[in-house]
């Protein structure tokens, strides 16, 4: 995935400016008046799409049966890691969906949300930026379990958090969390999987961090705030982190000891 850091990395430019255009917009005025500004751009990009001259696609449409999804379970690396990020991205989905809820409790506008979100853009997009230095200093795997501590140390963050201020300044911790485990976790992809399947290793590792576990973390976390509040979710989330990397740590150790 030679280059993806730097795609991506224009990807979170564009979040970020459509963020703070959008809080401004909507603190002044109202969420459906965004909704309109929004429809007319996506019909200036389909416009342009429509115009370019590409080449048409030679690959024809993938089928389940050509996923081979039978070689993933035999595969017992990736099978951890899968647990594995599932657990450490649990806490953290939770976290990511409730903080704009978190900014307004402590009294904060729509135009911090705003704000927070393009904080949260730009440090991925530095992270992204400098992705491929930071890969030629170690494995990606270890990128993964670094992004983790960045995910306890933004959760802790949160949980301090006593003014929409520092909610907002906390946001820049998603760059060396999710940025990093993104990137990490897209080229440990890279590196397990056999070059035949390895976009069926990048879809199911994507379904299962970004959608299984953002099902069960955002009903866990939605608990834990009705019952507990929001500083027991946060420190609930930094326990499930810790407990799931130490983990993993641990089985790469033991992995690796078996192999030599």
């Amino acid at each position: 995935p030679n280059g993806m850091g730097r795609v991506k990395m224009w990807g979170c430019i564009g979040f970020s400016l459509s963020s703070i255009l959008s809080g401004i917009f909507i603190s002044r005025y109202s969420t459906s008046s965004i909704i309109p500004f929004f429809a007319a751009l996506l019909l200036l990009l389909a416009l342009v799409l429509h115009f370019i001259k590409t080449e048409p696609a030679s690959a024809g449409s993938i089928r389940l049966k050509d996923m081979q999804l039978h070689r993933i379970l035999k595969d017992k690396a990736f099978i951890i890691f899968l647990v594995y990020v599932f657990f450490m991205q649990l806490a953290h989905r939770g976290s990511y969906t409730f903080y704009s809820l978190l900014i307004k409790q402590l009294g904060g506008t729509d135009d911090l949300v705003g704000y927070a979100s393009a904080l949260m853009f730009v440090s991925e997009a530095v992270i992204m930026f400098l992705s491929k230095k930071m890969l030629k200093g170690g494995r990606p795997e270890r990128l993964v379990v670094l992004s983790s501590f960045a995910f306890m140390l933004w959760h802790l963050l949160l949980s301090l958090s006593t003014s929409p201020v520092h909610v907002v300044l906390s946001c820049l911790m998603d760059g060396p969390s999710f940025a990093l485990f993104t990137i990490g976790c897209l080229y440990y992809m890279d590196k397990l999987a056999p070059p035949d399947i390895r976009t069926t290793y990048q879809t199911v590792a994507y379904a299962v961090y970004f959608g299984l576990s953002g099902i069960v973390g955002n009903m866990l976390s939605g608990w834990l705030i009705e019952n507990l509040g929001y500083r027991s979710m946060y420190w609930v989330g930094i326990a499930i982190t810790f407990t799931s990397t130490a983990v993993f740590c641990i089985v790469q150790k033991l992995a690796v000891k078996k192999a030599g």
